[in-house]
Order: C-alpha cells, then structure tokens, then sequence
C-alpha cells in the first residue's frame, strides 16, 4: 500500500503519533521540566503516546471509532507502527512508529 493509496485515519495516526512523540522528546530535553510529569513523558518516551482515538481524534466508540481501530491494526500488520497493550485487558495503552513509520508519516505531514 502506497502512500496516496492510505486511508485518511492510517494518515492521521502516523501524523499524530509522530507530532506527540516530538512533544514528548522536546518536553525530556528540556533544561526546567515539569516533574509531575516527568514519569509520564518517560514511558511515553520509551513506549510511545499514550493512545485514545477519542482523545487524538475526537472518535467516540461508533463507526468512527471502529475505523480507526482498524487503521491502527492495519499500521501494525504494515510494520509502520508498534502497540503496547495492557496484559490484563487487552487494550492499546501506548504507540509508537517504526523508522519506516517515521518516513511515512514525515512524508505526509510535510
């Protein structure tokens, strides 16, 4: 699957994913940083954002929300994008991109 060829919630994933991992490396490097959050940027850090397609999308659990679990799964099988679940629930707590993830997703975003 090319890049024209993706659907539009795979482009959003990527995108967002790699916005939010930028913030979270920005936000480590900082000299002052917030130390509340310190450990949260630190697992994000090592895992990935913390995902919710309601939260990054404004997705409910519908049809909308259905879509992009399905983009999410799709990601996966591409190798562009890595989950780490929860092992009690089953349930996606972090993602990140794979180097080729990376590429795709600084190719759509410009």
């Amino acid at each position: 699957m090319g890049l024209f060829s993706m659907k539009r919630e795979m482009a959003e994933i990527l995108v967002e994913c790699r916005l939010r991992a930028m913030i979270v490396e920005d936000a480590i490097n900082r000299p002052f940083r917030d130390i509340f959050a310190e450990q949260e940027w630190g697992i994000e850090s090592t895992y990935g954002p913390s995902y919710s397609h309601a939260r990054w999308f404004g997705a409910g659990s519908g049809a909308e929300g259905m879509r992009y679990s399905r983009a999410l799964q799709s990601l996966v099988k591409l190798g562009l994008v890595q989950r780490c679940v929860d092992s009690h629930s089953g349930r996606v707590l972090n993602i990140s991109l794979t180097p080729e993830g990376v590429e795709a997703a600084d190719k759509i975003g410009g």
